[in-house]
């Protein structure tokens, strides 16, 4: 694994928004704490192309950041949390469920736009009822972790 986090680091620069979103989920299925250099360089990469950001890719990464128990700069959760914003309508349930689950998990707050907006797709998008319950009954199930 140092081998491939190093190989990661040199080239992190090249990433695109689905391949920071992909490695930190990696990290986190697998149970293994990136590097700090591995967290800030693709903090520093994400920043750099957080209009690329698609909602999987958001969602992935923010879920990724909570699963490991990391705290995202402000600049990287205000960026993602104002694409998402942009996004809003296209981000299906999983996605949804995955950003609140990730907010709920770190203690932290999506913005007004956001939060509106998620409850608004919730309730109006492409939630069915039970998506809607199976939502609320996982989030709030989970203890908070901070």
């Amino acid at each position: 694994m140092a081998g491939l986090t190093d190989q990661v680091v040199a080239v992190q620069g090249d990433f695109n928004s689905q391949d920071i979103a992909n490695t930190l989920w990696a990290f986190a299925m697998l149970g293994l704490q990136p590097s700090e250099a591995l967290v800030v360089g693709l903090t520093v990469q994400a920043v750099a192309v957080r209009c690329n950001f698609k909602p999987q890719d958001i969602a992935n990464t923010l879920w990724a950041f909570a699963k490991l128990g990391l705290q995202a700069s402000e600049l990287l959760l205000g960026d993602l949390t104002s694409r998402s914003v942009v996004l809003i309508d296209t981000l299906n349930p999983q996605d949804i469920h995955k950003m609140l689950w990730a907010f709920e998990t770190t203690g932290l707050k999506p913005s007004e736009a956001l939060s509106a907006g998620l409850t608004a797709q919730a309730v109006w998008g492409n939630f069915n009822p039970q998506g809607i319950a199976n939502t609320l009954v996982d989030c709030s199930a989970r203890p908070k972790s901070r």
